[in-house]
């Protein structure tokens, strides 16, 4: 049993977090990219037959980084990094992102914009040039005493979690694949984060395996919670509040002071709802443009 278990757990509905240490959004937003550039980064680590395999390429267009993952193709994995974030998007930097596009036919790609992109109607660029909204995220934050907050307002007992290692990594890393309904290549892509580029995962045993599964990834003062799931039977037992309060617990033992998680935007979302009774809260949106399909 990890120490979020027992007969403890959270009174989170109670919890009142003072947000006097509340950053500005340019600095969450570049936070949170320096995170997910540990992503990249990691990827173009791997072995060369690995990168192969899965696709990895990193397209530099001048303008931007087009990083790509061809093997899953969802915008979220071919994603434009550093596009409109040191100087404002031209006309021609549309152009050499368009065109880099063309050259390297990705399988999906998706442009996000945060709060440091500019100009500050570059949607209207964009949508003058055939691009369109693919899908949107919302960025929650928690300071390190929203977490320690959480931690310390427990009221009922919560799953078991347990840190996943070498003889469990695989299982995970099919689970992940499995909930989410990616291609098989996301097994080899898990596991090599989790083994290899430094992801840390967790999850809930269950009857019949694993019932869900969470990653950590941290940098610096800051720590992304990412990639979870729950089997959908499993649902409402308190599986992501357990692995949330795990988590945050590893992050501040690692010396956190910032926790970022990017949900599906929207009020009805069951993440979204587990993640602000813990603490979190909406800083920004992040909505991925991305070319607009052909008409038949």
């Amino acid at each position: 049993m990890t120490g979020l278990s027992g007969g403890e757990a959270w009174r989170a509905r109670d919890m009142q977090v003072e947000w006097s240490e509340a950053l500005p959004q340019e600095v969450l937003a570049a936070m949170r990219a320096d995170l997910y550039a540990q992503f990249v980064d990691g990827y173009a680590s791997l072995p060369p037959d690995a990168r192969t395999r899965l696709g990895i390429e990193q397209v530099d267009f001048g303008a931007g980084v087009l990083a790509l993952v061809r093997s899953l193709p969802h915008p979220a994995f071919n994603l434009v990094q550093g596009f409109g974030v040191t100087s404002p998007v031209t006309e021609a930097d549309l152009d050499a992102l368009l065109g880099a596009v063309e050259q390297s036919r990705p399988p999906a790609w998706g442009l996000p914009l945060d709060p440091r992109t500019r100009p500050m109607d570059l949607r209207i660029m964009l949508e003058a040039r055939g691009l369109r909204e693919v899908f949107r995220e919302v960025t929650l934050y928690a300071p390190a005493s929203a977490a320690r907050q959480a931690l310390a307002s427990f009221t009922r007992a919560l799953p078991e979690v347990k840190m996943v290692g070498p003889y469990n990594v695989l299982d995970v890393a099919m689970f992940i694949t499995g909930q989410f309904g990616l291609p098989s290549e996301m097994t080899e892509l898990a596991r090599l984060g989790l083994s290899d580029l430094g992801w840390m995962g967790y999850f809930v045993p269950g009857e019949t395996g694993v019932s869900s599964a969470g990653f950590l990834t941290v940098g610096g003062s800051a720590a992304l919670l990412h990639t979870a799931a729950t089997r959908p039977e499993n649902q409402g037992q308190g599986g992501q509040s357990a692995l949330i309060l795990r988590r945050l617990q590893e992050g501040l033992a690692q010396g956190c002071e910032h926790f970022l998680v990017d949900v599906e935007a929207g009020q009805d979302n069951p993440s979204r709802r587990n993640l602000e009774r813990l603490g979190f809260r909406p800083v920004f949106e992040v909505p991925f443009y991305t070319a607009a399909e052909p008409a038949d």
